[in-house]
């Protein structure tokens, strides 16, 4: 029998990994409409798994077991809930013994379950932040709390959002087929947006102690990679998954064993992981054989620029530059200019990148973004006024939501004051 500890351990790898695909099976016979009943009938099975692998041990086959358990579970909340005439009637091919055997538990449709289920949830009908939410919810099993820490919003808003882009799916009557051609670029667009948005809630994570969540990152490098193995899957998908790669082979060097955030230019290049480097190379080539540059492009360029460099030193800062300023110039974002400022401040530039974070702290939306106050602190600090910078970085502070950033920043503080 298991040890305890390992069978809650391996519940909680579970929760995380096969949840997901659980979700999109019994979606795919029971349909969208379903997808509260649907969720509940898989946590159900993940306490039962708790509780029963605790006594029995774990099975030999743990994910069958879940999606036996999880299975039976569904029909029994659909009878509670007398909708078994509506969902059931005249189809024994949902009795136990069928479903134990047959789909939606087919190993190769597998992927493509999970590619219905993200085209689901970034559908158009649902807003940016409620595709986001519903993402982060059932493809990768956040709970409120955690959603509340990735959204930066309270754990009930976030239940809330969650809860509404469910009701919306059941009003747009949604099928759990992929999207057709016609509609199929606007919505891949979407896609794209929110599997970058889940790897970077990973990469530069707002939980608590965490300077990366690398299980977040994984989810969306594996659903990214799905796409792109996929004949929906384009350039853009390839760029995006080289980026994804390129951020990912430096993992181990991100963080000390404490889990401090470690910069840039005191990362340990010999623990890149040059195998990952390599795969990401692979898509960003393949992305350059379409006709289109998303903006996953330029940053994929940039990130390769990087991991090329055989230093931080010899980094190559002047193609990194250029890079940045088209992206800004086909995709005018602040946070480019920001990325932008930052390497022209390396170039020697420093009154040039002055100027551009001046002007950006003019823009609203940056209002609460921490980095603009660092960056703005770095160039003074830089140009001989570390009074000046000190204040800023004293205003950053306070909207800094990750600990070990809070520690960074409060050093800085302490150093030169």
């Amino acid at each position: 029998m298991s040890s305890r500890s390992s069978s809650e351990q391996l519940v909680e790898h579970m929760f995380r990994h096969e949840s997901a695909n659980l979700i999109a099976g019994l979606t795919r016979v029971f349909g969208v409409r379903m997808i509260d009943v649907i969720e509940d009938a898989v946590q159900d099975a993940m306490f039962s798994a708790l509780k029963t692998w605790r006594l029995r041990g774990v099975p030999e086959q743990p994910q069958a077991w879940l999606r036996r358990v999880a299975q039976n579970r569904m029909i029994d909340l659909l009878r509670h809930q007398r909708l078994e005439q509506q969902i059931l009637a005249g189809k024994e091919l949902l009795s136990e013994s069928h479903l134990i055997a047959e789909p939606p538990w087919i190993v190769d449709e597998l992927d493509d379950n999970l590619l219905r289920l993200i085209f689901v949830c970034c559908h158009p009908g649902l807003e940016r932040d409620s595709q986001l939410a519903l993402c982060l919810k059932l493809l990768c099993g956040f709970g409120n709390q955690e959603l509340g820490r990735a959204l930066l919003i309270p754990p009930e808003t976030a239940k809330k959002r969650v809860n509404r882009a469910k009701l919306r799916l059941k009003d747009l009557e949604l099928s759990f087929d992929l999207p057709d051609s016609h509609e199929l670029d606007k919505r891949l667009e979407v896609v794209h947006d929110v599997l970058y948005l889940m790897f970077n809630e990973g990469y530069s994570t707002t939980r608590g102690l965490e300077a990366i969540q690398i299980d977040v990152c994984e989810d969306a490098a594996r659903l990214c990679h799905i796409l792109c193995e996929h004949p929906l899957g384009n350039s853009a998908s390839y760029a995006l998954l080289a980026l994804m790669l390129f951020h990912a082979a430096r993992f181990e060097s991100r963080v000390t064993s404490s889990g401090t955030p470690v910069l840039l230019d005191d990362q340990d290049r010999s623990s890149w992981d040059q195998d990952m480097i390599r795969v990401g190379q692979y898509w960003l080539l393949r992305s350059g054989q379409g006709t289109d540059l998303s903006r996953f492009h330029f940053e994929a360029s940039i990130a390769w620029q990087h991991c090329v460099a055989r230093s931080y030193a010899e980094t190559n800062w002047h193609a990194i530059e250029g890079q940045y300023r088209l992206l800004n110039h086909y995709y005018p974002n602040p946070l480019h200019q920001l990325n932008r400022a930052i390497v022209l401040a390396r170039l020697g530039r420093l009154e040039l990148a002055l100027e551009i974070v001046r002007n950006l702290s003019q823009d609203t939306r940056l209002d609460s973004y921490p980095l603009l106050y660092c960056v703005w602190a770095d160039l003074l600090l830089q140009l001989g006024q570390p009074d000046s910078a000190v204040q800023h970085w004293k205003t950053a502070l306070p909207l800094v939501q990750s600990e070990h950033e809070r520690q960074l920043i409060t050093t800085r503080i302490s150093k030169y004051s």
